[in-house]
């Protein structure tokens, strides 16, 4: 059998259409690159006549018929990768690409009635472990050392700098750019030497430690100053 297509009209913000009236909100589903994702039925009633998943080409705004189920017949679907589920009405489409990316439309029609629900996939690549690049100089007893967090692959990361336990924000030791993928810190005696890098998206994350101890280390003597100044003012 082969697609039928039809050009639409789709709106950019979110309600797209309307169902007797009723409008339609866009829902959005994360899929991981090369995994399989379930794009949810949620049709009410019985006595349905006819069942189609649509999808919509992002370019030109078509509609190319997926997949479809008349009652009392077999499930059909027009594209490989995909499948229909005959008893929640749910599609099932496996080996995820970015082309797959898009608006999907269920419609379930009745003798009486209509009902339509649009999907927004959203289709990534999961982030890889990143890794920390390294560069610094000393001036007197500070450290000043620049770390950069580098990312082999993965699809709209983010990325967060931690250091014992607390997320690093930007203050007068640390000041954060590149999006967030270079920390320039300034360590002192008493700062923590371990520093967090960790990289998500909606699909994965990911996080990787650097002990800074040995790059900077604490200057020798100050652990003795520090016990005579706490003994001196308990």
């Amino acid at each position: 059998m082969g697609a039928a297509e039809h050009k639409i009209e789709v709106p950019t913000k979110d309600v797209l259409a309307e169902s007797d009236g009723n409008p339609v909100t866009r829902r959005v589903v994360n899929g991981t690159l090369g995994q399989s994702v379930t794009l949810s039925g949620n049709v009410p009633g019985e006595n349905i006549s006819i069942i189609t998943w649509d999808y919509v080409y992002p370019s030109n705004r078509k509609m190319v018929l997926l997949c479809l189920k008349y009652k009392n017949s077999a499930t059909e679907c027009i594209r490989e990768r995909m499948k229909l589920n005959p008893k929640d009405y749910s599609l099932e489409i496996w080996n995820l690409t970015d082309s797959d990316e898009g608006l999907y439309e269920i419609n379930a029609r009745t003798d009486t009635d209509l009902h339509l629900e649009v999907t927004e996939l959203r289709v990534y690549e999961p982030v890889s472990t990143p890794v920390i690049n390294i560069s610094k100089f000393l001036t007197d007893e500070v450290c000043n050392i620049s770390l950069h967090c580098l990312l082999e692959r993965g699809s709209e990361p983010v990325y967060t700098w931690w250091t014992g336990g607390d997320e690093v924000t930007a203050d007068e030791s640390h000041v954060l750019t590149d999006g967030g993928r270079r920390l320039e810190l300034s360590l002192r005696p008493s700062d923590n030497r371990v520093y967090n890098c960790t990289v998500r998206n909606p699909v994965s994350e990911a996080t990787t430690s650097v002990d800074l101890r040995k790059l900077c280390p604490v200057p020798e003597g100050w652990y003795i100053a520090l016990r005579t100044i706490r003994y001196r003012n308990p």
